[in-house]
């Protein structure tokens, strides 16, 4: 019970960046598995690259010995073409299997898995918007193999939209950041009437900190299996959104509305299924939040 000690995978995304610093402030020892060995970014990370080979991921969390584990890592494409199906299938679904098995094997205790809306097209349990959302249910279909026989303590946490500083992801707080430094030339959108259900990276970073909490005093695994969600108190339209990014920014975007059609699929309510996670509260509201993305 007393080994603090936490596995964090995509610690160097726009997620794990922000909240691999908060996790050292609240006393974990943080190891970071990464694709590249990168230099350790401050006391109480170790950055380790992820072993090729299934028994190497064995050795080392036999090595490392964590409490538990925090998956962000994802691949990420809206779009899949042909040859981006192996990558996908290779980075959402045989590494996760891979990890939850070296986890099992090391009795790691509990495993925090990262869910998205994208799983969940009109707010189905699973129906899924696009190959990288069906790719994420494959790798919990295949962990329930290790959960449902109470092997490990997997709980999912899943998210909506995020933003906030340091993110590199091509988002549209992103682009409207460049819009109101260079307007010059206009920026081709759909109608804009789709609901955004976005967080504050600092929100988000106060969601896993709170899980986490959750699943170390969890010693009875009532939790296994369990399905929460994190969701803005008020979703707003692209449309509105923009207006409060102008707002807030003093600057005027240079927006085509409905130059673009809506995407195939396109997700108009973004809902996740589960429940809300328990005594989590959002704290940063679009104004402020867009505010604090603006200063950076």
């Amino acid at each position: 019970m007393n080994n603090k000690t936490i596995l964090v995978t995509g610690g160097t995304g726009f997620i794990g960046s922000h909240l691999v610093p908060a996790l050292v402030e609240t006393g974990w020892n943080v190891v970071v598995l990464c694709h590249i060995h990168k230099p350790t970014p401050q006391k109480g990370v170790t950055m380790i690259s992820i072993p090729a080979q299934a028994e190497g991921l064995h050795a080392l969390l036999d090595k490392i010995m964590p409490s538990g584990i925090i998956h962000l890592a994802t691949n990420f494409l809206l779009s899949a073409k042909e040859e981006d199906l192996g990558s996908i299938i290779r980075d959402n679904i045989e590494f996760g299997i891979r990890l939850i098995d070296a986890a099992v094997h090391s009795q790691v205790r509990f495993f925090i898995n990262t869910g998205t809306f994208w799983q969940h097209y009109q707010g189905a349990e699973f129906d899924p918007v696009n190959f990288y959302a069906a790719s994420k249910q494959a790798f919990e279909d295949l962990a329930k193999f290790y959960y449902t026989q109470n092997l490990i303590n997997f709980i999912t946490l899943s998210l909506n939209d995020t933003y906030g500083p340091n993110d590199t992801r091509q988002k549209l707080m992103n682009l409207w950041k460049k819009q109101s430094i260079d307007s010059r030339i206009p920026m081709k959108m759909s109608p804009g009437n789709q609901l955004l259900d976005i967080l504050y990276i600092d929100d988000v970073v106060s969601g896993f900190l709170q899980i986490l909490d959750l699943s170390w005093a969890d010693t009875e695994k009532r939790l296994n299996g369990s399905h929460f969600y994190l969701s803005a108190e008020k979703k707003y339209s692209i449309k509105e959104y923009a207006a409060i990014f102008e707002t807030v920014s003093g600057q005027s975007l240079n927006i085509e509305w409905g130059a673009r059609p809506y995407r195939n699929r396109e997700v108009m309510n973004p809902q996740c299924t589960g429940i809300p996670l328990p005594g989590w509260i959002q704290q940063v509201f679009p104004e402020e939040g867009i505010r604090r993305f603006l200063s950076d």
